[in-house]
């Protein structure tokens, strides 16, 4: 992708023309590409459709009250960190509740008009001035080359197959947008038109998820790149629309995101940002490059994927020195390549540009995500194509081809690695076709993993197979014996078995790992009153309440305590408040009735018992209840 067009050619396809300027690419002339990146794309990904929601789709679909509980979109975007990303799932819900197909049939629509838009920017750019001369000929076949290995890489695959890394796939439809619009605005006369719609997506971009905001640097590298003359030149013409496009850093900060990672107070259960303990940036910036090295093997040879690599911190030099300086090559020769104007020196910055935000040294819980290579592969594909075209080209030119042959190999070389890609992906999408069938997976390649260890076994108690879980929770432990959600996780297992001692013994262990953990004072809490230690009890259920204070459970355990040690009036603003959050619970109206009456407030005690009839009128137990309230309350 040499910016050179002076002196001889040595492709025989190419005429000189060095009065060459920026000139539109009509639009029919790529419709049959579009399409067969659709039919492509689609046949690449049609099997993921067989997937369920799994691991963290639980948190952000199944328990998201923000995606089905709502009146109106400003519902559900002024309380995320991620607008964008939750309006989806909550057009989701709205035309098909839980319904898996429709989430999968969004997460592969973002993807495939993802790839028609990096489609559109290859295609633009290498017919606008001064890459024109050059690639007049091949722009849509190298363009239409690179959007499909992009489209198929079975690294895509977390971003498109598991629903809730749609995120990723969002911000990258948004971040291409803006710059295709950009550059559409650089070569239309309906500038406000396009220049706005790159505004837009920008911000779209911002509410999809956090590592858009490199997008107005990335814009203005591309202006000085490709289409004016200095960085100096492109803000002077196009200044109104940095300005738009600085102005959509705002939205992270409205979104919280900005704070969120710069505040360095332990806050919560911080897992991003300065306020995350687990990791320290030094440590997060020495393991980086090891990282960045295994995304690019990933990018030319895709095996060994794998969703949770818990990667390994780098914590000596040794480990560290090698990565670290063939990055600190990679990363000088993109800053000579960048200054020179070179594009290669435009997708080195783009590659390591869009993986800063999460491969630098803001330390995030978990080290190594395939997801995160989602743009930033790109930059390596379409490089790759422009070293394959350049080779093929000097074959051709050495052995003195035909055009049509040149032609013919280039597109026979390229359908064979897209259906070798495609293949893979289809076999990566089967793994996400349930949550046993990805900790399997992930166990085949880290057998001391002990995520997916506690994952299997939290996958047998769902299925109320507490005996063959405790097995998979050890071992766990055993690997990693700091983990207060596996000990939680084995309580209750044990618990189950009525192995009450063992299981109090790890709710302690978490309790004390993680003291805010609601769940484990909860359970404690109720193995402790079972055993008839009420103010103990007490004490753990009030620690739950503080922690997870609209628990309806928590709520109701505490009344239940305070019941039992004739607390009446207590117990009943208990039961209240577990109605509060849940007001169909017809226990917890009997319960605050029953609390009423002992109290001798007969009026609200016979409310409470017709509210519990009035939900499930065979309930016995209130029938009788109310009938005593009523003839007490007469006398």
């Amino acid at each position: 992708m040499s910016r050179n067009t002076k002196g001889k050619q040595s492709d025989p396809r190419i005429k000189p023309n060095p009065k060459a300027v920026a000139t539109p690419a009509p639009a029919a002339a790529a419709w049959p590409a579009l399409l067969l990146i659709l039919v492509v794309g689609g046949c690449a990904y049609f099997n993921s459709f067989e997937g369920q929601f799994l691991l963290d789709d639980n948190q952000h679909i199944l328990e998201n009250p923000r995606i089905g509980q709502f009146e109106s979109a400003w519902d559900v975007v002024s309380k995320s960190r991620r607008p964008v990303v939750d309006l989806s799932l909550a057009l989701n819900y709205a035309f098909g509740e839980f319904e898996v197909a429709g989430y999968h049939l969004f997460n592969l629509a973002v993807h495939l008009l993802a790839g028609m838009t990096l489609f559109g920017l290859i295609r633009r750019t290498l017919l606008s001035s001064p890459l024109l001369v050059r690639y007049a000929g091949p722009a849509s076949g190298l363009a239409l080359a690179s959007a499909l290995l992009w489209v198929v890489h079975p690294l895509q695959t977390q971003s498109v197959t598991y629903i809730i890394q749609r995120g990723e796939s969002l911000m990258g439809l948004f971040y291409l947008l803006t710059l295709y619009a950009f550059l559409r605005g650089t070569q239309s006369s309906r500038q406000v038109f396009w220049y706005g719609l790159a505004v837009c997506c920008s911000g779209l971009a911002m509410g999809s998820k956090a590592v858009a905001v490199t997008a107005p640097v990335i814009v203005l590298l591309f202006d000085r790149t490709f289409l004016s003359e200095s960085l100096t030149d492109a803000l002077k013409r196009r200044w109104a629309v940095y300005i738009g496009l600085a102005a959509t850093w705002s939205v992270l900060a409205w979104c919280g995101v900005i704070g969120g990672v710069l505040n360095t107070a332990p806050v919560g259960q911080a897992t991003v940002g300065f306020g995350y303990k687990g990791v320290s940036p030094l440590q997060y910036a020495a393991t980086q490059p090891g990282v960045i090295l295994h995304y690019l093997r990933l990018s030319f040879w895709p095996s060994g994927l794998c969703l949770d690599y818990l990667w390994a911190v780098a914590d000596s030099a040794k480990k560290a020195i090698l990565p670290s300086l063939l990055i600190g090559a990679l990363t000088l020769t993109t800053l000579w390549a960048t200054w020179r104007r070179k594009p290669a020196g435009f997708l080195g910055a783009w590659f390591l540009i869009i993986l800063g935000p999460t491969s630098s040294f803001v330390p995030i819980q978990d080290i190594a995500f395939e997801h995160r290579m989602y743009l930033s592969l790109a930059a390596v594909v379409v490089l790759a194509v422009f070293i394959g075209d350049w080779f093929i080209n000097g074959v051709a030119i050495r052995s003195a081809w035909p055009p049509k042959r040149r032609r013919e190999t280039s597109a026979m070389v390229t359908l064979v690695i897209v259906v070798a890609l495609a293949a893979t992906t289809r076999q990566r999408n089967k793994v996400y076709h349930s949550a046993e069938t990805m900790w399997q997976d992930v166990l085949a390649h880290n057998p001391l993993n002990a995520r997916a260890h506690m994952g299997l076994g939290y996958l047998r108690m769902a299925d109320q197979r507490p005996a063959e879980a405790i097995p998979y929770f050890e071992k766990s432990l055993e690997i990693a014996p700091y983990s207060a959600e596996t000990h939680f996780n084995l309580g209750v297992a044990l618990n189950k078995l009525r192995r009450t001692e063992e299981a109090k013994a790890h709710y302690e262990q978490a309790i004390e790992l993680q003291p805010r953990l609601a769940p484990a004072h909860n359970n404690l809490a109720v193995l402790l009153q079972q055993q008839g230690s009420i103010e103990a009890s007490i004490k753990h259920y009030r620690a739950a309440i503080e922690y997870q204070p609209n628990n309806a459970g928590n709520q109701m355990g505490l009344g239940n305590a305070l019941l039992q040690q004739g607390k009446f009036d207590e117990a009943a603003e208990c039961y209240v408040n577990a109605l509060r959050s849940n007001p169909g619970w017809v226990q917890a109206h009997y319960n605050a009735g029953i609390a009423r009456a002992k109290a001798g407030d007969f009026p609200q005690a016979i409310m409470h018992f017709k509210n519990a009839l009035a939900i499930k009128p065979d309930f016995a137990p209130a029938v009788a209840a109310l009938r005593a309230a009523q003839a007490e309350s007469a006398q």
